[in-house]
């Protein structure tokens, strides 16, 4: 009887015209001003009346006022609550109902019914169909009432089982499946099963179980918390009248104790002696309030144990001291709460090393969940320094003085350290004395070598500059650091006169020859002058590369440059001692020398002479002449005039011809005595040979000129008539004023022999004795050779005062000396 109940209930729904195959949900018409929301299928028992809930919506921009009624409407439903009127304003919309309902006796099956919604807007109107199912009864139940709590473990799969019965008249196809708000994984265990629906037919009275399995989750970061849970409801939909039964149950975690190790710093580096903590992050993992066992361990690189080493929260090995602080086991961690711990670590004194130590964290209650992790702590020796140098006087040092400087070093470092200096260079005219002891320095702190002495050697030139440079080094030499000590050479400015020589020369003057030499150590120049206590004439000989004012005939003062450290030179001079003062006294020359480097050093040689009042000196009788001069100049004036011409062109070129070869010897001697002074003091001894090649005589003989033969008696008498009547001799010299004469050319001449001698000597030890001269070859000084002063003048030798062409006037020699170029001449 019941197959055929179940055969009839999929027929009879076949009979009615307006079945359909499928439907929706939820049904929606529209059109431009209204849409209309209806449900697609609505299931109506016999005898039972069912609600049809219907929503409209105005979406005009005016307010429309609708009428709702039904079509087409079974014979075998019945339809209450329609037409129905309503308004509503511009974009609203609202949900109406109305009832159907059918009679004991209709048969089971389902036809459409058509709702249509018009509005007093226009005449255009929405229809809708619904489909009315009439169904039979169903009658399902499960065994639990209400909601059912289960207690779960994190982490493992839990099986839930349910029995539900078919209470109904009818077998029933029923559907089952499982909402949740939850994630978890689940699934059926049924024998028809499809995606998330499991399905069963049950016949009339049948029990069955229904049987599921959830996945419980692992707590991550302390959730899900104990006693709390994701809640299942299990549903079960009837295949007869799409009735839905159903059962919810809530699975609550049991309590969990965990921890985990979140962060820690890397590890830590120390200075020697150190010590420092490194941090360590933790959290309670667990779903309940627990507290954390702490512990640590040393181990070797390999993260092996040390033997001898328990767990513990402090220890000491090799020097080091490890302690953990800040654990505060006793308090309580929420679940996810975190907590900071420090490892701290105490290094011992020496420069490098290691340790490494492994740390424990477990839940109180877990301790099959232990977590480590391996730290360590380095000894890393920093070596640094600052260097810093103090130092006075280096920079203007005169010779045999000595200057300090003063070396500071800071250590930057992070432990003690020692510290030393080396010299590395030194300048060959100064001498360093340097520290040869270290010095410790605390880190953070400065200390000061002992001063390095910097003298000058006795033959430093001046303006010689330089760098002592000196390494600070680390006590194993490792250079942290080269300071320079700049060095500067000052300039010694000493002039000495040597040689005095002081004579009355056969004119009658104050004759002045002195030596000055350098004994500084800068080439410089002087400015000469020359002074005395009375007005007279005076005047300087200058030497060949004096600079004196152009034009002055007796020149009072000159200049001279670039005379090298340890030359010398002489200097000549004469002073008309007074003849016209009427009472006996003393002139006073000084010769004043100033150095053109140095300007206001100045150094002074005094000189003096007596003289005698015109009542006390002798009286010369003057000499007739012997010769008739106003004769010889007649004549030479008649010769001139005759030929003025000629001698005037002869003169000009001579003139020219001989001031360009005199300049030409000029510069040649000057350059010459330059040079002399500045090898004067390197040049080797003068030799022998070189003496000897000076007095060698040519082997050649002079040609005796040939001359014309006269008899003395026409000689005679031609000579008597040019020279006239012969005159008496004059009155011969005292013999007492001619000795004193001659003993004053005598000790002029012997100083200066010596002087030539002395230049003659040195030549020849440094060039050799010389081959003797050829016949053709001159006798006369070369420009650069030392000249030795010989008297040649005949009225010297005869005792007679020269005339003043013969003083100012230097000869020219007769020879061209060999230096000169005669195709070379400046004109």
């Amino acid at each position: 009887m019941r197959r055929w109940l179940v055969l009839a209930l999929f027929i009879l729904p076949s009979l009615f015209p307006m079945a359909i195959a499928s439907v929706d949900s939820q049904a929606r018409e529209s059109n431009e001003l209204m849409s209309l929301h209806t449900p697609s299928e609505v299931i109506v028992h016999r005898g039972e009346l069912s609600e049809v809930f219907f929503t409209t919506h105005n979406i005009a921009d005016s307010v429309q006022t609708f009428t709702a009624n039904v079509e087409n409407v079974s014979s075998d439903l019945t339809v209450t609550g329609l037409p129905l009127n309503y308004t509503l304003v511009e974009n609203h919309l609202q949900q109406f109902k109305f009832n159907v309902s059918s009679g004991n006796n209709s048969p089971y099956g389902s036809a459409f019914i058509t709702i249509n919604i018009t509005t007093d807007l226009d005449s255009s109107f929405v229809l809708s169909q619904v489909l009315v199912t009439i169904a039979p009864q169903s009658n399902l139940s499960f065994g639990v009432s209400g909601v059912s709590s289960f207690t779960v473990d994190a982490g493992t799969r839990t099986s839930v089982a349910v029995n539900i019965t078919n209470n109904a008249l009818l077998d029933d196809n029923i559907t089952y499946d499982i909402y949740s708000a939850s994630s978890m994984n689940w699934g059926w265990t049924m024998n028809q099963t499809s995606g998330n629906n499991a399905f069963e037919t049950l016949v009339p009275g049948q029990l069955s179980y229904v049987f599921v399995w959830i996945d419980i989750p692992e707590i991550i970061d302390g959730a899900p918390l104990q006693g709390s849970g994701p809640q299942f409801t299990l549903k079960a939909v009837s295949g007869l009248d799409r009735e839905l039964s159903q059962w919810s149950f809530n699975l609550i975690f049991d309590s969990y104790r965990n921890a985990s190790i979140d962060f820690a710093e890397p590890n830590l580096e120390l200075a020697p002696g150190d010590d420092g903590r490194l941090e360590i992050t933790l959290r309670n993992t667990g779903n309940v309030d627990s507290r954390m066992n702490l512990a640590m361990q040393a181990i070797d690189e390999n993260g092996d144990t040390l033997s001898g080493f328990t767990k513990s929260d402090r220890f000491e090995s090799d020097g080091w001291t490890v302690a953990l602080f800040n654990g505060l086991e006793d308090q309580y961690l929420a679940p996810n709460e975190s907590r900071t711990i420090d490892i701290g670590f105490q290094s011992p004194l020496q420069n490098s090393g290691s340790i490494n130590v492994r740390f424990f964290v477990f839940a109180l209650g877990a301790y099959e969940r232990t977590y480590s992790i391996d730290v360590a702590a380095t000894i890393l020796w920093e070596r640094a320094g600052e260097v810093s140098l103090s130092t006075s006087g280096c920079q203007y040092l005169l010779p045999l003085q000595s200057c300090s400087s003063a070396v500071t070093v800071t250590n930057l470092g992070n432990a003690i350290d020692y510290y030393s200096l080396e010299l590395l260079s030194v300048p060959e005219f100064v001498n360093v004395s340097v520290p040869t002891t270290g010095i410790e320095i605390v880190n953070g702190f400065d200390n000061t070598f002992s001063d390095i002495v910097i003298t000058a050697k006795n033959d430093s030139v001046a303006f010689d500059n330089d760098d002592v440079q000196i390494a600070v080094n680390f006590l194993n030499g490792e250079q942290i650091e080269i300071i320079k000590i700049p060095v500067k050479i000052a300039p010694v400015i000493n002039w000495s006169f040597e040689n005095v020589t002081e004579e009355i020369d056969s004119k009658g003057r104050l004759s002045l020859a002195m030596t000055l030499r350098n004994n500084g150590n800068a080439i410089d120049g002087l400015i000469i002058q020359l002074q005395s206590s009375h007005s007279t004439e005076m005047a300087f000989i200058p030497p060949f590369a004096a600079i004196v004012e152009e034009g002055v005939e007796n020149p009072r003062s000159f200049e001279i440059n670039d005379i090298p450290v340890g030359a010398n030179f002489t200097l000549r001079a004469w002073i008309e001692i007074p003849s016209d003062q009427q009472a006996n006294g003393t002139i006073w020359v000084n010769t004043t020398v100033r150095s053109k480097f140095s300007p206001e050093i100045e150094f002074l040689h005094t000189s003096h002479s007596d003289y005698l009042g015109t009542p006390w000196q002798p009286v010369i009788a003057e000499a007739e002449p012997l010769i008739d001069f106003a004769a010889i100049m007649s004549t030479t004036w008649e010769v001139l005039k005759a030929w003025s011409f000629v001698i005037m062109g002869i003169f000009i070129a001579s003139m020219i011809l001989l001031k360009a070869n005199t300049d030409r010897i000029s510069r040649k001697a000057e350059q010459a005595v330059r040079d002399e002074l500045f090898v004067q003091k390197n040049k080797e001894p003068e030799q022998a040979s070189d003496w000897l090649e000076r007095f060698s005589q040519p082997t050649q003989q002079p040609e005796v000129a040939s001359s014309l033969h006269v008899q003395k008696e026409h000689f005679e008498q031609a000579f008597s008539s040019r020279a006239g009547v012969s005159q008496p001799a004059t009155e011969p010299m005292e013999p007492t004023l001619r000795d004193a004469a001659t003993t004053v050319l005598e000790t002029h001449d012997t100083s200066r022999a010596k002087l030539g001698a002395d230049a003659v000597l040195g030549v020849i030890q440094q060039q050799g004795i010389a081959t003797p001269h050829s016949g053709n070859e001159s006798l006369e000084p070369k420009p650069n050779e030392t000249e030795m002063t010989t008297r040649h003048d005949p009225q010297q030798m005869l005792g007679e005062e020269p005339t003043s062409d013969t003083v100012a006037e230097v000869p020219l020699p007769d020879t061209v000396p060999t230096m000169v170029d005669l195709d070379d001449l400046d004109i």
